[in-house]
């Protein structure tokens, strides 16, 4: 049934080969780093010198961290870190985390144990938006339901809660067999910004958040 379906969306779908060979492909890296570790410490190792050359070469520095989709986990991993505190310029200059359609809840899903007993120290220093759509199948509103509203957790239960931002491109039903058959809810993590810069995006709602909560 599985392979039946699979061959009726590639049929139908003329771009689906290229959506589902990109997702795997995808997947497949973030499983090694977020399992392994594989290329994690290097990651974190260069965001870490990039933020201290910030903070040599530019005054009054504000450090903001502006990251889509598994993106959002590296920041994550770098912010709130797993077995050792921040320090630094990064614990002193970090300000703002601007996650947009951030797989949190699918990364739980898979890796249950993944953002256990992360460090805290920042919970209290920084402001977390978080840009979502209900209909993005990837994309988490830290709510109990698919339901547009206010987070209802964070990187823990009682920890620091995003602000969440509504962004919609498109109405989905998700019973819906056409839905599902153009991948749909796939392709809305995709959308949050045309590839042009005429059209509309997700920035002007980050830009009054970010304007509204004193971050410029």
């Amino acid at each position: 049934m599985f392979v039946s379906i699979i061959a009726i969306i590639l049929l139908l779908v003329p771009q689906a080969n290229t959506i589902i060979t990109s997702l795997a492909t995808e997947f497949v890296c973030a499983h090694y780093y977020l399992q392994y570790g594989q290329q994690k410490q290097e990651i974190l190792g260069n965001i870490d010198r990039l933020v201290e050359y910030i903070s040599e070469h530019e005054t009054d520095t504000r450090l903001h961290f502006h990251t889509y989709s598994y993106g959002s986990l590296i920041a994550m991993d770098y912010l709130f870190p797993f077995g050792k505190k921040p320090s630094g310029n990064m614990l002193t200059k970090s300000e703002a985390l601007i996650t947009i359609g951030t797989p949190f809840d699918f990364i739980s899903s898979y890796y249950s144990n993944y953002f256990v007993r992360r460090s805290s120290d920042l919970e209290s220093k920084i402001k977390w938006l978080n840009v979502y759509s209900v209909a993005d199948a990837l994309g988490s509103n830290f709510r109990n339901d698919t339901e547009a509203g206010e987070a209802e957790y964070g990187l823990s239960q009682d920890g620091l809660k995003p602000i969440n931002i509504n962004y919609e491109v498109m109405k989905l039903n998700e019973q819906s067999l056409t839905n599902f058959i153009m991948l749909n809810s796939l392709k809305v993590h995709t959308m949050y910004w045309p590839k042009g810069v005429d059209g509309q995006s997700c920035v002007n709602l980050i830009y009054s958040q970010m304007k509204s909560e004193g971050l410029f």
